[in-house]
């Protein structure tokens, strides 16, 4: 089982937008939700691409953050969070509301951050899961700058292996209408 359940017809699938409408941070942050939520294969490469970019120590400690983030909303979450399944272009609430969190948190927006966290997750636990989001979305924003140039699709460049796909190298491209503002509001 995995940690949170794919679409089921609840209010925190209710899709939102579109992956390619994300800003990069936020784009990333349900890409490797998705992954980490699919099981061994999604996992495996999660923790590879992180690893091939931070380096084998520090995307250990990223991966452990991750989970304990994703572990932290499922047990502690208002209600069940729902996620769609990697390869769906649409976003869902929920996934879009865990995208913004991590995103704000890195941008070290605390109160807006915590005002996040309480729509997802029991009161007594924003705090732990700002501060979880917060090194969550800062390794994120450090494998972009650590891959290199950002390419036009992700703000990320590819810095997996030779030949592989790479989770953040696959996603789709940002609309032109989207990529032009920095509007931080939910769909």
């Amino acid at each position: 089982m995995s940690l949170m359940q794919d679409i089921r017809g609840d209010r925190g699938d209710a899709a939102v937008g579109w992956l390619k409408d994300l800003p990069p941070v936020e784009l990333a942050s349900v890409l490797f939700l998705r992954a980490r939520c699919d099981g061994g294969v999604g996992r495996a490469a999660v923790r590879a691409e992180a690893q091939a970019i931070l380096g084998v120590a520090e995307g250990r400690r990223w991966c452990r953050g991750l989970d304990e983030l994703l572990t932290l909303v499922a047990e502690s979450g208002r209600r069940p969070f729902r996620r769609h399944p990697a390869g769906r272009s649409r976003v869902g609430a929920d996934e879009a509301l865990f995208g913004l969190l991590v995103s704000t948190a890195a941008e070290m927006e605390r109160e807006e951050a915590m005002r996040l966290a309480v729509l997802i997750a029991r009161a007594d636990v924003a705090l732990p899961l700002v501060e979880l989001a917060q090194a969550v979305g800062l390794g994120i924003k450090r494998m972009g700058l650590r891959s290199g140039a950002a390419s036009a699709s992700t703000g990320f460049a590819d810095a997996s292996p030779a030949g592989s796909g790479g989770l953040l190298r696959d996603a789709p491209a940002p609309s032109s209408a989207r990529a032009a503002t920095t509007s931080r509001t939910l769909h």
